[in-house]
């Protein structure tokens, strides 16, 4: 697990195990990690995605939630900023304590200049500027999927798909092709 707390030069151990990549060169200060994990029983078929972003001010976990106000973490509505104290812990698998794997779906590094960087940033901002943070459905959205998708179709130079157990991921590209 990657606990939310300042990261040294080196990341942990961990950090590299469960991203199967590191940062390579000192250089490299910021990282932005996507993860996945199955919602809790009885819907576990689908999937909760949401970003880790690293910087050398800290690591931070940005998640949509279906309860808004919940007292852990940094809220803002149903937007989150640590509501997990460890970034890449899955869900809860019901009623137990044991959790759910987490699957790390995409993963960027670099410096001041970088996507990374950037996306960092824009997760920030999105406390503020999400245009969903006070709508929840599970289906057809908006959701954790449809914010994980707002952030993705806001770096058109990042080509990944959500897989289609996202449940909500289209809200986000229905509400981009109807503003333009």
């Amino acid at each position: 697990m990657i606990p939310l707390t300042k990261p040294t030069k080196n990341l942990s151990s961990s950090c590299y195990r469960t991203a199967s990549e590191k940062m390579t060169t000192k250089d490299e200060k910021y990282a932005i990690y996507l993860y996945s994990s199955p919602i809790t029983f009885p819907l576990s078929f689908a999937l909760h995605h949401w970003f880790v972003a690293v910087s050398p001010e800290g690591t931070h976990r940005y998640e949509i939630w279906h309860k808004k106000g919940l007292k852990r973490g940094i809220s803002a509505d149903h937007l989150y900023k640590d509501f997990f104290w460890k970034a890449n812990q899955g869900l809860k698998k019901g009623y137990s304590s044991a959790s759910f794997d987490s699957t790390l779906v995409w993963f960027c590094s670099g410096n001041e200049t970088s996507l990374a960087h950037d996306i960092g940033e824009f997760l920030e901002k999105s406390l503020k500027d999400y245009p969903f943070k006070e709508k929840y459905h599970f289906v057809p959205g908006p959701n954790c999927n449809t914010y994980v998708e707002w952030v993705l179709l806001s770096f058109p130079e990042i080509s990944i798909s959500l897989s289609s157990r996202a449940f909500g991921k289209k809200y986000a590209k229905n509400y981009f092709s109807k503003k333009k």
